[in-house]
């Protein structure tokens, strides 16, 4: 009798297994069937862990392009002749006093200005390619038979091609903190016709096939720091700045059959007598604590830095630490969160959506969970900023991980606002204002590079409310309130101050460029809907934290300047601006996919507005957060087929490469991949159809979800688990 009770009760603990198991989407299989593959030796692929990021070209390594990037290693150029860092405004402008337009670079300081813009930037660590025995460089004609795979589940690089009719295999991935491993498997290694060297560039902005300078071993130097069998220990300097110095470490370990050697000031060669060359190359000392401190304590530093450890196996197994490494890193991160699986669906652009979104979460993990916010090629390449990040863009960049259950990769580039909270309130002060005023284009050292639109692009200044909110959805605790009370209080106060009260008795925004960039008016549409919200939400919050909400805040929110309509109904960017200016960001329509239902929004003349902006815009002059951002508020107005007609829009600045990247930029433009990931999550879980609610909607249910409203019902069968809704 017990025998046959207890086999009953381990089939039914069975069956519930097998049941939860069916309820669970096949995560692997989803991920596995957009693994990245192609036959180009110079197409880089990323490597990364979130805040280290090897690039990788077709030959595993980076032999004919790719840079190696990490969000704590960061240049400044050398001051102009004659100048001193007590030149350069500490707040990014000279202006003084309340904003009256444009923010103007007085003449004469041209010099300066060209500083500000590129410093400080990233910087490139190195570069790892394929040599002849010698050490000079393999030419691409000696390459033949490349195919490369990126298993996304495991973030393993596989390249397989031919030298010189010898077969040659290379794995490569990215190991415990800022490590690249990788495994060369050839027979022309053994015979020493192929090496692998490692060198260092002179840190530049520019960048061709690689970022910075290689033919300027005068401007920098590589010591040996330490040496034995099989490794080196280096240090990177640069010599002292007004910035101070940008000195980092590298370690080379090899396996026994491998030896190391010097072939140049800043360049070294890695041969094997065998057919197997197993080597990781690590970064260290790059935070600038370390570059700070005096040179006895530096050197100390430089001197007993070792790579971070990785679980090892017996000798000769450098590669394989680093592989676990990798695929427990990428198994942990797909197994988290949400996941969409679109593959029932009849619609045969099912897959290609499907391919965005997987894709997305792989390069959004490398680029957008580091120190600071990605700046819009993130750790890809360089842009037209020298790697500095944008402050509007953070919530194109982050938002996104909320929605899909990942707040804890935005911890840490949505600490930046605890970081520049007082470079904020200093820049706030220097122009006659309240509050925090948040900055624009930044480097970690918080100062705002010029730009005559930096004070009067205000969509920025409301993202920390925005996100507070969605964080408070994940983690309702009293933690989180405090954790974003400050912030919100001294956003809420600057927002407060900027918006003036006019003889009709309403409260204006003057002046404002929206979120288009293309003039400078007063209120502008998308503008006054989110100052409605975040001076709302700021109250709200003060409510949650069981404190008396700020009167004027209230008094804002409720009479702010009604969003403009034209004469045929329609709505408007700004009444300054009775024509549409039809190209650019559609923020006229912004806020009806952004934001939950405001105050005055008339839903009918919104729904309007949508489909004449969908006829008339310039798709070709737009950007790639463009579409989903458009996506959304077809989803929210009631129309998921041309939701859906967006996001899959054939508009080239709508266009995602092989890698998944979206290209929709003057760059490699990951916030058009952050947007489609926030515009997918939405559509699958839903959204709020109210501001105004104190308590966050309950988390769904567990398990496997086939409603999906911002989806059509025809064609596609959209299967979802993990996701939140949007506000």
């Amino acid at each position: 009798m017990k025998l046959r009770t207890v086999f009953l009760c381990a089939l039914f603990l069975c069956v519930l297994q097998i049941s939860a198991a069916a309820d669970r989407l096949d995560r692997r299989a989803i991920v596995a069937r957009h693994d990245i593959r192609s036959e180009s030796a110079e197409l880089t692929v990323p490597l990364g862990s979130g805040e280290f990021c090897f690039n990788a070209d077709g030959t595993g390594l980076q032999t004919f392009a790719g840079s190696i990037f990490d969000y704590r290693a960061w240049f400044a150029v050398p001051l102009p002749e004659g100048r001193t860092l007590g030149d350069v405004p500490e707040t990014g402008t000279f202006q003084v006093g309340r904003n009256t337009g444009p923010d103007k670079f007085p003449a004469g300081k041209e010099d300066l200005f060209k500083w500000m813009s590129d410093s400080l930037h990233k910087m490139n660590l190195g570069r790892l390619r394929f040599a002849r025995g010698d050490g000079a460089p393999i030419a691409r004609g000696e390459v033949g038979g490349l195919t490369r795979n990126l298993d996304l589940w495991t973030g393993v690089h596989r390249a397989e091609w031919n030298f010189r009719g010898a077969p040659v295999t290379v794995e490569t991935a990215v190991g415990v903190g800022a490590s690249v491993a990788f495994r060369v498997t050839s027979p022309a290694v053994a015979s020493g016709d192929l090496a692998v060297t490692v060198d260092f560039p002179y840190p530049t902005s520019d960048e061709e096939a690689w970022a910075g300078r290689f033919d300027a071993d005068g401007l920098h130097r590589t010591d040996i720091v330490s040496e034995g069998e099989g490794f080196l220990t280096l240090a990177r300097r640069f010599g002292e700045s007004a910035c101070g110095d940008f000195d980092y470490t590298v370690g080379i370990a090899a396996d026994a059959d491998t030896s190391v050697k010097r072939i140049g000031s800043n360049a070294f060669l890695l041969t094997s007598k065998s057919d197997r060359l197993d080597a990781v190359v690590s970064f260290g000392n790059m935070e600038p604590a370390g570059r700070a401190a005096p040179s006895e304590e530096k050197e100390r530093l430089f001197r007993d830095w070792r790579p971070e450890p990785a679980p090892s196996d017996a000798a000769g197994s450098i590669f394989e630490s680093a592989r676990r490494v990798s695929a427990a890193r990428w198994e942990a991160y797909w197994q988290s969160g949400g996941a969409i699986d679109l593959s029932g669906s009849a619609d045969p652009r099912w897959f290609e959506l499907e391919r965005r979104i997987v894709l997305s979460q792989y390069l959004m993990k490398i680029n957008a969970s580091g120190t600071y916010p990605p700046s819009e090629a993130g750790l890809l390449a360089f842009d037209p900023w020298s790697g500095r990040f944008h402050m509007e863009m953070t919530w194109w960049h982050l938002a996104h991980w909320f929605l899909w259950g990942r707040e804890n990769e935005a911890d840490r580039p949505l600490a930046v606002y605890g970081k520049f909270k007082e470079p904020a309130r200093r820049l706030a002060e220097q122009l006659g204002m309240r509050g925090l005023q948040w900055q624009k284009c930044l480097g970690p050292e918080g100062r705002t590079a010029p730009w005559a639109g930096n004070q009067v692009l205000l969509w920025k200044e409301p993202h920390p409310i925005f996100f507070a909110e969605l964080d408070y959805r994940a983690r309702p605790t009293r933690e989180t309130l405090d954790r974003w009370a400050e912030l919100i209080d001294g956003t809420a106060e600057y927002m407060a101050d900027y918006a003036r009260l006019g003889a009709d008795g309403r409260y204006h925004l003057s002046p404002v460029m929206p979120p288009s960039e293309v003039g400078y008016a007063s209120d502008t549409a998308f503008d006054l809907a989110y100052w409605q919200l975040g001076l709302r939400w700021a109250n709200r919050w003060r409510e949650r934290l069981g404190e008396e909400p700020n009167a004027e805040w209230a008094k804002i929110a409720r009479a702010m300047a009604p969003l403009p309509k034209g004469e045929t109904g329609l709505y408007l960017r700004t009444a300054d601006w009775p024509v549409w200016k039809a190209w650019e960001h559609p923020d006229l329509i912004g806020a009806f996919g952004q934001f939950p239902p405001l105050e005055g929004q008339d839903p009918d003349a919104a729904r309007a507005t949508l489909v004449e902006v969908v006829r008339q815009w310039d798709w070709s002059r737009c950007w790639g957060w463009d579409f989903p951002w458009t996506a959304m508020a077809a989803a929210r107005l009631g129309l998921p087929n041309l939701a859906v007609d967006l996001l899959l829009s054939e508009e080239p600045r709508n266009d995602y490469d092989e890698r998944g990247v979206c290209l929709g930029g003057p760059c490699l433009y990951l916030p058009g991949n952050g947007a489609l990931l926030y515009a997918a999550a939405m559509m699958a879980a839903g959204w709020d159809e109210s501001a105004d609610e104190l308590t966050p909607p309950d988390p769904p249910e567990e398990g496997v979800h086939e409603t999906a409203p911002g989806f059509p019902a025809e064609g596609w069968r959209v299967r979802w688990e993990g996701l939140r809704s949007a506000p």
